[in-house]
Parts: structure tokens; sequence; C-alpha cells
């Protein structure tokens, strides 16, 4: 009879090296954009976008795409995690960020078997809030 460790050994380490599981990743769509600007192009061309949000425990990640804006790719750190809600932040020179992601998505799904985030993006002049729907 032969035994053969090595590679339980090393699938047995592959599987502890390997990186923390995210708390969710999220697929999402705008269900409402309000915003300080008046133009009624600039409202309909931010509901045509595309979100992937990734919740890990220090950060939120948030891809975003569109057939009218150039994707973006933005990390925030976050600040808060109740039992609830996650908070977190992305400030530049120009402008302030906040994302606010269901610690547990899945215990707050809808009726339409969806779960809301919410991101708000400020200036000095304009203040830009997404309203998503967002899925497993």
């Amino acid at each position: 009879m032969t035994f053969h460790l090595v590679p339980t050994v090393l699938a047995t380490s592959l599987v502890l090296a390997a990186p923390a599981q995210a708390l969710g990743i999220l697929q999402c769509t705008v269900d409402q954009f309000l915003t300080t600007d008046d133009d009624p192009g600039f409202v309909q061309k931010n509901l045509m976008g595309f979100y992937q949000i990734n919740h890990q425990p220090k950060s939120v990640r948030v891809l975003m795409r569109s057939d009218v804006f150039e994707p973006t790719n933005d990390v925030f750190t976050v600040q808060k995690s109740s039992g609830i809600d996650t908070v977190a932040i992305r400030n530049t020179y120009m402008m302030h960020s906040v994302i606010v992601v269901p610690v547990n998505p899945d215990s707050e799904i809808d009726s339409k078997g969806s779960v809301g985030v919410t991101i708000a993006l400020m200036g000095n002049a304009f203040a830009n809030t997404w309203l998503l729907d967002c899925t497993r």
C-alpha cells in the first residue's frame, strides 16, 4: 500500500495561503440618480451605468462601466462596519465619496430580489448620488 502525503500537504497549504474571501461581490444597475446638475441628459447618462462592488473587510472596490463614460475602478476605505451596513470613503483633492454597502446582502434582499447600495460624490460645486439595485 502506497501513501501519497505530498499532494495532501500541498493542497492544504494552498488552501491556507488563499486570499480572504470577499464579504460580497455585487452586480448593480442604477435605480435612481440624484444630482445638483439641472441637465436631464447628464441624469440619463448616469442612469446607464453598471457597477460591480467587491466588499472586503478593509475596503470596497467599485468598478463602473458604461457606454457613455470611461470605466472607473475606485477603492474606498472602510471607516465603520456595523451589524447592518459598511460605510467606506474615498477622498481626493477635488471631491469626497462615500459608499454604504450592506454587511450581509443576502439578509436584506427586497421583493425584487435585489439589495440597495448608495454611492455619494461631493465636490465644491456639485453633489451626485447613485441609488443602486444589486444582486449577487
